[in-house]
């Protein structure tokens, strides 16, 4: 069993990483420093669900991600709109969009798990060499594994259909997993 100095110092070592993920994730530095607080308070809290020999690094992220996809979730309930930008919501934000973000969605989860993270993190931004050493595994096995799920996703999704797709920023992660395949 891992020892919690050792949990700790393996955490604190990924601090630099998990920086670069929560700037990603938030948009905004400050944010993204309460965000790597934030999951490292539950890592510490949850220590004991963690099992030894698995990413660290890999289950920091989803203890991230879920964390800044509730504060959101929770800022959008809590917003209260006035009057006059009640006018100016669109209903169902344009509904073609959100069907092909569905899509999306469902086909990167009938992705393998590997295959899928290492989509997901080139989609966040993060280079080979990033992915490489948040998973654990060599550069050329990232490569390989993005460019696998690309060729899946083009698959499950139909090539042609992914042309002119995924063009406002929700969709940007969807551009740079598709690379080639969609006009910029």
């Amino acid at each position: 069993m891992r020892s919690t100095r050792t949990f700790n110092s393996e955490l604190v070592a990924l601090r630099p990483v998990m920086l670069k993920i929560a700037i990603k994730l938030t948009r905004d530095r400050d944010r993204a420093e309460d965000l790597i607080q934030d999951a490292m308070v539950k890592a510490l809290e949850c220590q004991h669900q963690y099992q030894p020999g698995t990413n660290l690094g890999g289950w920091l992220h989803v203890i991230m991600r879920n964390i800044c996809y509730s504060q959101t979730r929770r800022a959008r309930i809590v917003q209260f709109l006035d009057a006059a930008q009640a006018g100016n919501v669109l209903a169902a934000d344009d509904p073609p969009q959100c069907i092909e973000m569905l899509d999306m969605r469902a086909a990167l989860a009938v992705l393998p798990m590997n295959i899928r993270q290492a989509v997901m993190l080139a989609a966040a931004g993060l280079s080979q060499d990033e992915i490489a050493v948040m998973t654990g595994v060599e550069t050329g096995t990232v490569k390989s594994r993005i460019s696998r799920g690309r060729n899946m996703l083009r698959a499950a999704l139909g090539a042609d259909s992914l042309r002119g797709r995924f063009e406002v920023s929700a969709e940007a992660a969807g551009r740079e997993m598709l690379g080639e395949m969609v006009p910029a």
